[in-house]
C-alpha cells in the first residue's frame, strides 16, 4: 500500500472551497489536459453525495484510455469526503479530502492510499512510473487551485 498526501491553504471560506471540490464536473478542471479526463456519468449533480458513483475515462500513459469508476463512500459537508475506486487501474484506491478552517481561510488535505495491481508491476511500477505521475497530477491540482483561490499568507 502506498500513500500520497498534499496540504494546501486558501484565503477563502470552507464553504467556497467545498462548493468547488465537491462538484464532479470540476474534476476535469483540476486534471491535466494531457490525461484526457472525461466524466461519463449521465447524472448531472453539482454536489456529491454518499453512495454516488462517478464513471470516467482517463489516459494516464501513452494516451491509452482507461475506464474508472469511483464511489463516494462518505460525505461530511463542508468538512470532508472520501471516494473509493470501484473499478479501474488500481488494485486499491481511496482518496480522502479534508477541509479545516484556519486563520485567514481554509486548509485542504488530500490523502490517497493506493496499491498497484500485481499485473502492472506492483511496487516496481510505483517506483518508476505511478508515484511520479501522481505527484505531477497533484502538482497540477495545486497550481490550478492556487490560481483560482489564491494562497494564505501568514
Amino acid at each position: 500500500m502506498h500513500r500520497l498526501e498534499q496540504v494546501q491553504q486558501f484565503p477563502v471560506s470552507p464553504a467556497v472551497l467545498w462548493q468547488f471540490i465537491s462538484d464532479p464536473a470540476n474534476l476535469a478542471v483540476i486534471t491535466p489536459t494531457s490525461m484526457r479526463f472525461k466524466v461519463l456519468s449521465e447524472e448531472k449533480v453539482s454536489q456529491i453525495y454518499t453512495g454516488q458513483r462517478i464513471r470516467y475515462t482517463v489516459s494516464p500513459l501513452m494516451r491509452i484510455p482507461l475506464q474508472w469508476e469511483t464511489k463516494i463512500i462518505a460525505v461530511d459537508a463542508p468538512r470532508s469526503f472520501i471516494d473509493k475506486q470501484i473499478r479501474g487501474p488500481y488494485a486499491f484506491w481511496e482518496h480522502t479530502h479534508i477541509l479545516k478552517e484556519i486563520t485567514g481561510g481554509v486548509e485542504m488535505t488530500d490523502v490517497v492510499h493506493y496499491a498497484i495491481s500485481p499485473w502492472l508491476g506492483g511496487s516496481v511500477s510505483n517506483a518508476w512510473i505511478v508515484s511520479g505521475k501522481l505527484k505531477n497530477i497533484f502538482a497540477y491540482r495545486r497550481k490550478v487551485l492556487t490560481e483560482r483561490f489564491g494562497t494564505v499568507i501568514f
